[in-house]
């Protein structure tokens, strides 16, 4: 198990994801868990993440699991107009496709376009 330690030391969260699932698609976890970058850490199975947020590393480890991205209810697509900039949805949606970016895991990504692209046929 790996400790993933989630935002400012102050204020921190960890959560634990199995090692072999989270470096499955992610370069940036397989690379951070190699022998000699995981020696240079003082507690090798933690990796600390202080500039994300819970929700950011949360809905990741939901896909990592799932397969699916976890967003806002999607029925607030109706809600709102769908091309409205601060729809809720498309902001969770967005936040983690750059989060995916962010941990080069182009798998996590075209997962999240996907929905992207269920949401806007559905509405």
């Amino acid at each position: 198990m790996i400790t993933l330690v989630i935002g400012p030391a102050h204020e921190a969260v960890s959560i634990q994801v199995h090692q072999d699932i989270l470096t499955r698609t992610s370069e940036f976890f397989a690379r951070a868990l190699k022998p000699e970058w995981a020696a240079m850490r003082e507690r090798p199975d933690h990796i600390e993440l202080p500039a994300y947020t819970v929700k950011d590393v949360e809905t990741y480890a939901h896909w990592l699991y799932s397969g699916k991205v976890p967003a806002r209810c999607f029925d607030l697509c109706r809600t709102f107009h769908d091309q409205e900039e601060n729809n809720p949805v498309w902001i969770d949606l967005a936040t983690a496709y750059v989060f995916g970016e962010q941990i080069l895991d182009r798998h996590y990504q075209q997962t999240v376009l996907n929905t992207m692209a269920g949401i806007q046929n559905d509405s």
